[in-house]
């Protein structure tokens, strides 16, 4: 089959399954990709909404992206990088960000801190270090997380399923011939090609 006939189903709508669309346009670029997503919207636990109480739009959870973090920042392209973090606890401002590591590990790996593997986390503090004041490395969300990165990355997929939740997977001898969701059946051809950007 040529590439321009090829199609490739992704199944997960997170950013795993976003950025594999992106990814798969760029080598291939007259391909048909079709994203299934088992909830009402895309963007995993990425995604911004309208707030009535505040008046303003507002982030599922603020995420934290680092300066090392240069494929993210490729798609998110962060106006602004902060040296200096504050923390709100307690009804007042705290600057120390050593008294705060467990919740800047939470926001940089979203997984508790004692079961981050040390090899990433020597890796982070190795494209941090140094240090130093001056220089600009971490970018907090600013309920802009569906408009900078869902809806852009969007753009890279031809039809979007939401609400299609996988509940088998069928093959034929070593092959993937039919993924059944709630919705019904789709037939996989032979040249078509699957990615699974779950959990």
């Amino acid at each position: 089959m040529s590439k321009t006939e090829r199609r490739f189903h992704i199944i997960g709508g997170g950013i795993a399954g976003l950025a594999a669309a992106k990814f798969l346009k760029q080598k291939y670029k007259d391909c048909h990709i079709i994203l299934y997503e088992a909830g009402s919207r895309l963007g995993g636990r990425c995604f911004s909404y309208y707030d009535k109480n505040l008046d303003r739009c507002i982030d599922n959870a603020t995420h934290v992206v680092l300066s090392s973090n240069k494929e993210t920042k490729k798609i998110l392209k962060p106006k602004k990088f902060y040296s200096k973090v504050n923390f709100w606890r307690d009804n007042k401002v705290h600057h120390n960000p050593w008294k705060e590591i467990k919740l800047i590990l939470v926001s940089i790996f979203n997984t508790k801190p004692r079961e981050i593997a040390k090899s990433l986390l020597i890796s982070i503090a190795l494209k941090l270090f140094p240090f130093c004041t001056w220089k600009r490395k971490i970018y907090f969300s600013q309920g802009d997380l569906s408009e900078n990165i869902i809806q852009p990355l969007s753009k890279f997929v031809d039809e979007i399923k939401t609400g299609w939740k996988l509940e088998e997977i069928s093959t034929y001898e070593t092959k993937i011939n039919i993924l059944k969701f709630n919705h019904g059946e789709i037939k996989i051809n032979e040249e078509d090609a699957i990615i699974s950007a779950l959990d």
